[in-house]
């Protein structure tokens, strides 16, 4: 298809269109008005074309070895009339001559994932430049001073650079409608009110070194409800201090509250004791996607079960959380009522929350749709985990107390991850996982020396891993001839294992057995086994 595609461009394009790699020797046309080439062919490229004539180019570079020269970017400068320029990918790109200020006709520059650390302010003269895309520019620190003449820019693409602040005077950029990101500045560079001043944003925002903003009427001044384009929209606090006013902190995001038409939404960093009351209103229908990154002061969660939308939702880091009880489900209103607690939510989890103890939901119906949970490194956790009436994968990190609660009949996939020195696993029964298909086991289990034990499995699995098991010596695999769903079997990174009773095997899991990087295993030491795959790599 990508040929097809290709060669119908060629085909619209004619005589006026034309693609120079290396090695193929093709001659270019004079009348050629939008050239691709390999870098290592520039040079030859721009001699032959007429440099009046030359609309667009694009150069490509093709590997890893092939570097972009001054020699090279001279050459590039001399094409007056180009309005297109793409240069992205040669990491040896520091910079740009003030002479880039003479392409005044250019409309779309790409210096993407090169190593450019500043941009000449001659850039600003290009008054008919409409993209920018300077993405993944990982040592662009500043941007040039006069960005507000470029007057007719409409996309600024900045993400993965390491700027320190937007320029003064970028908010008079009326026409721009895509910004990737926007830094407030510390110093005399822009202030969050100048976000204010473009009106047009849509798509993706993010906003970062929230904490410069000093008062609540500057974020006000940004005008977030009023941009009902933007679909996605991050809040990001970059740095923490001693000394924090928990009330003005509340008050900075009470007045960043977006437009109810946001889908995605992430809150990194937030300083705050309290999430503001618009976070969990019901009105934003469209949120389908919400973060909650490193808030550490906060030590309650709003009421997200009414976000009727929202699919996937992440809790991280907020360390002053004790307990989630009824609260996290629906606010106590009577207008909650008629409404399931997180309708739509088919993706839960919660990462690093090392105070979090007790979660409760008092019995409450919620979750219908719930289809992933993930629980990481919440140490301190008990009490019962949601249930929900979809086929549930559950993955569990860290968290030892959970795997002694009550784990709900609906988790099908089950994934443990623990180190620890204990001598016996938890049961996987079919009392307590009647619905179990899928277990995978990871962790430094130190003092498990043989598995399974009589009754720790449930029948109903259909695959089993075990992986690093830095003690395990037998494999007792007589525990599994009563296990007649049983089709796969993977063994891991188990460097004592030297034992394998795998002549007890069905028939039907001999062939469906991996060993990887399991050092005392070799093939010709198990027999038994067809179309067994043995590797001491692991993969």
């Amino acid at each position: 298809m990508h040929d097809l595609i290709h060669d119908l461009s060629i085909s619209v394009g004619g005589k006026f269109f034309h693609s120079l790699e290396v090695g193929n020797g093709n001659k270019i046309p004079k009348t050629t008005r939008h050239l691709s080439c390999d870098v290592a062919n520039v040079d030859v490229a721009l001699s032959t074309v007429e440099k009046e004539s030359l609309r667009a180019l694009v150069v490509k570079n093709m590997n890893s070895s092939q570097q972009m020269t001054e020699t090279h970017i001279n050459t590039l400068m001399l094409s007056k009339c180009l309005r297109v320029l793409s240069i992205r990918g040669f990491t040896n790109l520091e910079e740009l001559p003030d002479s880039i200020g003479e392409l005044i006709h250019l409309r779309y520059l790409d210096l993407s994932s090169t190593n450019i650390e500043r941009l000449p302010e001659s850039l600003c003269k290009l008054h008919n430049l409409q993209t920018l895309k300077l993405e993944h520019c990982q040592f662009l620190t500043l941007l040039p001073n006069s960005m507000q003449d470029l007057v007719n820019l409409r996309h600024l693409d900045v993400s993965g650079t390491s700027l320190r602040e937007m320029p003064k005077g970028i908010g008079k950029l009326k026409n721009l409608q895509f910004l990737s990101d926007f830094v407030i500045s510390k110093n005399e560079g822009a202030k969050i009110e100048e976000i204010g001043g473009l009106p047009s944003l849509c798509k993706y925002l993010g906003i970062w070194n929230l904490e410069s903003v000093s008062k609540s009427n500057e974020a006000l001044e940004a005008k977030m409800m009023h941009k009902n384009r933007l679909e996605t929209l991050m809040f990001k606090w970059t740095r923490d201090e001693d000394t924090i006013n928990s009330q003005n902190e509340g008050d900075i995001l009470d007045k960043l509250q977006p437009h109810s038409n946001l889908k995605r939404l992430t809150i990194d960093g937030y300083r705050g004791t309290r999430f503001p009351d618009w976070l969990d209103h019901s009105s934003y229908h469209n949120m389908v996607y919400l973060r909650l990154l490193d808030c550490k002061n906060c030590c309650m969660l709003p009421s997200l079960g009414q976000l009727p939308s929202l699919k996937e939702l992440i809790i991280q880091g907020l360390d002053s959380m004790v307990s989630i009880g009824p609260e996290f489900y629906k606010t106590l209103d009577s207008s909650s009522e008629t409404l399931t607690p997180f309708a739509s939510l088919e993706s839960l989890e919660f990462r690093f929350m090392y105070s979090w103890e007790n979660w409760s939901s008092q019995g409450m119906e919620a979750f219908p749709k719930l289809q992933r949970l993930r629980m990481y490194f919440c140490c301190e956790l008990t009490g019962d985990l949601p249930k929900s009436q979809q086929h549930l994968a559950l993955e569990v990190d860290q968290c030892p107390a959970l795997l002694n609660r009550c784990i709900p009949e609906s988790v099908e996939d089950l994934t443990i991850k623990y180190s620890c020195e204990c001598d016996s696993l938890p049961s996987f029964s079919s009392d307590t996982f009647s619905n179990l298909k899928h277990l995978k086991i990871i962790g430094e289990y130190g003092g498990v020396k043989c598995f399974p034990e009589d009754g720790l499995l449930t029948a109903s699995l259909n695959s089993l891993e075990l992986d690093d098991f830095s003690c395990l010596e037998t494999l007792d695999c007589e525990v599994f001839r009563s296990m007649t769903s049983l089709e796969q079997v993977t063994i891991k990174r188990c460097p004592m294992l030297d034992k394998m009773t795998v002549e007890r095997l069905a028939a039907s899991v001999r062939s469906h057995i991996k060993i990887e990087a399991c050092d005392l295993i070799q093939a010709e030491e198990v027999p038994h086994l067809t179309n067994v795959h043995v590797s001491p790599y692991y993969v």
